[in-house]
């Protein structure tokens, strides 16, 4: 309720909102378009000036529509992608480029190259990690929970990190399963915009009734603060990409909890945002497409990396968010696969 109450009053205290008669007009043609009250009119900002009239946005109810699917989202693939570790093996054994996994464990049970062990102490997994950091060409080393969500359960270690933080990340990852990886180095100009987390672009794949690869929507993501992660959820922010030229928008979004501003420069380095070319955003597509061959999931969403010498995925997401895809596409009610979909659920 506090986090109702906190959204409702970022949208009163808005400047930017059209005004009271248009917003009331646009609610009431909606009400009948839609058959119920537009609740995503507000929680995605199509309050304010210079939003467009939503008539081809998808509201809450045909989202979840879609999101809940039997026949769009496959359990035995919705298994593979949800779990790390399966995710991390299957790239290794396909020769699919994304971040180089230098181990893993389940409970108790440690795994390191060829090498199996049973690790139940803190100075065993002391010794464990400096196994893992000769083994990385990196200096950091990213922990991922194999089943987290929203970049909840992830952890940054290097061999300076305190006695304290490896003593919480080992009361953590011997509770569960985690991935080991090294740490991906970002394009440069992506990093400009923000160092502090691997900025992800997201590409929404589609696999049509006749068996092709299309592509939904996309955006890219960014940390902020000293955050090492780029989710929303986390307090990041996302920003639309024109899908003909490789460029973000002219601003992005947070999620309506954080704010209600419009972000047209990052808000930790300034720097701008409007007409950034994405390094590699067409082998990016290409990469995702490829992907998505391998995992016949009806729709994914990949996150995507853009490193030096191009992209590489690092997660593909059965339960894609597919409503900020939206905003690249200005609507997925004029996408032409959108009634396939509608047809399919």
């Amino acid at each position: 309720m506090r986090a109702h109450i906190k959204r409702l009053l970022f949208i009163l205290r808005d400047k930017d909102k059209k005004g009271h008669l248009t917003i009331l007009w646009e609610v009431v043609q909606l009400i009948i378009l839609k058959r119920g009250f537009p609740v995503f009119y507000f929680a995605r900002f199509f309050y304010k000036r210079n939003m467009p009239f939503p008539k081809d946005y998808m509201n809450f109810k045909e989202y979840r529509s879609i999101i809940y699917s039997k026949k769009l989202f496959r359990q035995t693939t919705a298994s593979l992608l949800g779990n790390k570790i399966c995710f991390a093996l299957m790239c290794e054994k396909k020769s699919l480029p994304g971040p180089k996994t230098i181990g893993y464990n389940i409970f108790n049970s440690f795994f390191i190259e060829k090498d199996t062990m049973s690790i139940v102490s803190l100075n065993e997994f002391k010794e464990y990690l400096i196994k893992i950091h000769e083994s990385s060409s990196t200096e950091r080393v990213f922990i991922k929970a194999s089943e987290s969500k929203g970049g909840k359960g992830v952890y940054m270690i290097t061999l300076d990190s305190s006695d304290d933080e490896v003593e919480n990340l080992w009361n953590n990852v011997k509770r569960g399963a985690y991935v080991f990886q090294e740490t991906i180095m970002q394009h440069e100009a992506v990093n400009k915009i923000y160092p502090n987390s691997i900025n992800t672009v997201r590409i929404e794949t589609y696999l049509n009734n006749s068996g092709g690869i299309e592509i939904l929507g996309g955006y890219m993501r960014f940390g902020a603060g000293t955050s090492h992660v780029d989710n929303v959820s986390s307090g990041g922010f996302f920003v639309p990409i024109d899908f003909a030229s490789g460029q973000l928008r002219k601003h992005g979004y947070t999620a309506l909890i954080y704010g209600s501003d419009f972000i047209t420069n990052h808000p930790t380095t300034n720097h701008p945002i409007s007409g950034f070319k994405v390094p590699y955003f067409f082998e990016a597509i290409e990469l995702c497409k490829k992907f998505a061959n391998y995992i016949p999931n009806r729709i994914i969403g990949w996150d995507v990396a853009i490193t030096p010498t191009g992209p590489l995925i690092i997660e593909g997401n059965h339960d894609a968010a597919i409503i900020a895809g939206e905003y690249s596409y200005g609507g997925f009610k004029k996408h032409n696969a959108f009634k396939e979909i509608m047809a399919s659920i």
